[in-house]
């Protein structure tokens, strides 16, 4: 994946397991700011979830991206509207909404949450190798999100590992090798580091 050694490399393994504000539902942190946050209180978060059909969390001011990235397809129903969520196709909703999902059977997601007021995010699918920069305005994270080891002298990471870039890189993944690239940015005025 990401080549060299990276400052901050976040190992999923790591991440203890926490409940949902709902209770429904289990997820792992994997990035949150401030780093000394409680519960619901971030300015942002990047968190893997597993989920089974049920409700989501409310969480009002936030607005979320998920990415279903391992497990069956999803349906999320979001304010009376079902959207069939294919894999790595990130969606966009709002921490107000009344969202409920429904699965054959458990899955992973990736989610990140951002505190409207504060911040916003933008989260992409990257196949296979290439160039990720990573703008001084923003926090720039890759998120292993299938593990196709390539190459030799590279950081190899697990499923969900994650690495905080600051500085622009080349990630090398195998043939069908994805990583999703999350950056996440400061309203005007407020500095990301």
């Amino acid at each position: 994946m990401p080549r060299s050694t990276f400052p901050k490399v976040t190992r999923f393994a790591d991440c203890p397991v926490q409940p949902w504000v709902n209770g429904g539902g289990t997820t792992r942190v994997i990035a949150v700011h401030p780093d000394d946050v409680k519960d619901v209180a971030f300015d942002w978060r990047l968190s893997v979830a597993t989920v089974t059909s049920g409700d989501f969390s409310r969480l009002p001011g936030v607005d979320r991206v998920i990415v279903l990235v391992d497990g069956p397809p999803m349906v999320l129903t979001i304010d009376g509207a079902a959207h069939a969520l294919d894999p790595f196709q990130p969606k966009r909703f709002t921490g107000e909404s009344v969202v409920s999902c429904e699965v054959s059977r458990e899955c992973l997601d990736l989610n990140v949450m951002t505190r409207r007021e504060v911040c916003s995010a933008e989260v992409s699918i990257r196949v296979g190798s290439g160039h990720v920069g990573a703008p001084l305005d923003c926090w720039t994270f890759i998120v292993s999100a299938t593990v196709r080891p390539a190459g030799r002298g590279v950081e190899r990471l697990q499923l969900f590992d994650t690495v905080q870039l600051s500085s622009a890189a080349e990630v090398s993944v195998g043939p069908g090798g994805r990583v999703a690239v999350v950056r996440v940015k400061y309203t005007t005025g407020r500095r990301p580091r």
